[in-house]
């Protein structure tokens, strides 16, 4: 309201590109998505896919870098969420966090993002214990951040059962998904939940 006036401008713009993920026979290609961190949103993706267990050994891990190709191999594990193509519902019904971190970790999820500073653009997620971040990321989808960070955790040997996960985007039925074949217990975030986003965490624990 007010706007009485237009003049020309110069601002940053996010950069968007896509992906394609290669795990054996099985190709799938992510049409927008940030440039930053492809290899930790391969793996998470495949595993939000059920392609991937978390207790799954990365044995390779190759970037092409025509047509923007990752290529992932991997050894199953003992005790991987991946079954049959289909994530397993894995939780922890005694894992708590401060009310009092779990906000502290949302205030800060976008004064982290040097990118939403600049272009206001962004989303991002974080893995989180009782004291804080363990691992954070930001995406122009928030769906490939929550996938940035749970690669993050698996190629860095970080555990997920005993973390939350914070993020700035709504939390729909993908994300809850999403965490649910992490076997992160907990999600976190500011924006409303969509109906199936809370059917799908409910039938998680």
């Amino acid at each position: 309201t007010g706007c009485e006036s237009f003049e020309d401008t110069t601002d940053n713009i996010v950069s968007e590109t896509g992906l394609t993920i290669a795990h054996g026979d099985f190709r799938v290609t992510l049409t927008s998505c940030s440039p930053s961190y492809p290899e930790y949103l391969a793996v998470g993706h495949l595993v939000s896919l059920g392609r991937i267990g978390t207790g799954d050994r990365i044995t390779c891990l190759e970037r092409s870098e025509e047509g923007n190709v990752i290529r992932v191999r991997t050894e199953c594990g003992l005790e991987s969420t991946a079954v049959a193509g289909k994530a397993t519902c894995l939780t922890s019904q005694g894992v708590r966090f401060p009310p009092e971190v779990i906000c502290g970790v949302l205030d800060d999820l976008l004064r982290r993002s040097p990118l939403f500073q600049r272009t206001g653009g962004v989303h991002a997620a974080a893995l989180c214990d009782a004291g804080g971040i363990v691992a954070w990321h930001d995406d122009i989808g928030r769906h490939n951040a929550v996938d940035k960070v749970v690669g993050h955790a698996l190629l860095d040997g970080i555990t997920l059962g005993d973390k939350f996960l914070a993020l700035t985007g709504r939390i729909n039925s993908e994300i809850a998904s999403k965490v649910v074949s992490a076997g992160i217990p907990v999600v976190a975030t500011k924006a409303p939940p969509t109906s199936l986003g809370v059917a799908v965490a409910r039938r998680a624990g």
